[in-house]
């Protein structure tokens, strides 16, 4: 994903996480550059006021991927009951909103680090407008505590997973497509079972177990493959489907059947070679 992509993912929050981020380093390298001219006093404000330009930036990427989780759910609201459908959505919304706290906690670092430089050194050097003391240490250490929160949250929430509440990997399309098309088997089983043989061999294709996914694809498969046997021999042999904005026209009969991974279920493969032998003789 190109920095381009992220900002426009991450909507808002990573535009102003990027604002902020910009600003608090190029505070950050004005106070690097006073204290290399060794005005301490001045390099010590600055590097403060890095810090907490960095504790906006990393804030706003946090709250930005916030708003962006939030904005996901309220437009899933009521748009479909396809469960399947509905959390594979709500993992691209989270992955999406994701990016303005990626971008906060980017953008917070080289200001942070700046900022921590310029403010810890110019508080413990000494100055000509001020001698070593120790009240020069509560603007530095105040400003590295918010500094440090807002950007420790904008980490974590950087590298927040999505996996830990599902079983397999939801960013990979494929146990999405299975769930999908075994929930659209009891809605709608001629279009069901033909996208859950694509999504079989889809499956098969990436390594994915269906077992894994949908407990019952043994059963589901089955049940597919002797529908489809059912349809092919009310037709005479072959069963065409159409071309639809989804899919490319199937077509059905014993051969296709037999290749298919909805015919993995040895006692249907004998089924459907028995009606394949007797079409042929």
């Amino acid at each position: 994903m190109t920095p381009l992509e992220m900002l426009r993912d991450g909507g808002p929050g990573a535009f102003a996480a990027l604002f902020f981020s910009v600003l608090g380093a190029a505070i950050g390298i004005a106070a690097v550059i006073a204290l290399l001219a060794k005005a301490r006093s001045a390099a010590r404000v600055l590097g403060a006021l890095a810090l907490l330009v960095t504790a906006g930036a990393a804030s706003f990427g946090v709250v930005g991927m916030q708003a962006g989780i939030r904005k996901a759910d309220r437009a899933l609201a009521g748009v479909t009951d396809q469960d399947a459908l509905r959390e594979r959505v709500r993992v691209e919304g989270f992955v999406e909103a994701q990016c303005a706290a990626k971008i906060g906690f980017g953008g917070a670092l080289l200001p942070f680090v700046l900022g921590a430089i310029a403010s810890v050194v110019g508080a413990a050097l000494p100055s000509k407008a001020r001698p070593a003391s120790r009240g020069k240490w509560g603007l530095t250490v105040a400003a590295l505590g918010i500094a440090l929160v807002p950007t420790a949250g904008a980490g974590l929430a950087s590298f927040a997973s999505p996996h830990a509440r599902y079983a397999f990997n939801p960013l990979d399309p494929a146990p999405w497509d299975l769930k999908y098309a075994r929930e659209r088997i009891d809605r709608d089983p001629r279009a069901g079972c033909d996208d859950f043989d694509s999504a079989l061999d889809e499956a098969r294709q990436a390594g994915v177990d269906p077992q894994t996914i949908v407990p019952d694809a043994r059963e589901a498969a089955t049940q597919c493959a002797r529908s489809v046997l059912a349809e092919i021999k009310a037709a005479g042999g072959e069963v065409r489907r159409p071309k639809t904005s989804m899919r490319e026209e199937r077509v059905w009969n014993a051969d296709t059947l037999l290749a298919s991974p909805l015919a993995a279920d040895p006692g249907v493969h004998r089924e459907v070679e028995a009606y394949a032998h007797t079409t042929l003789l």
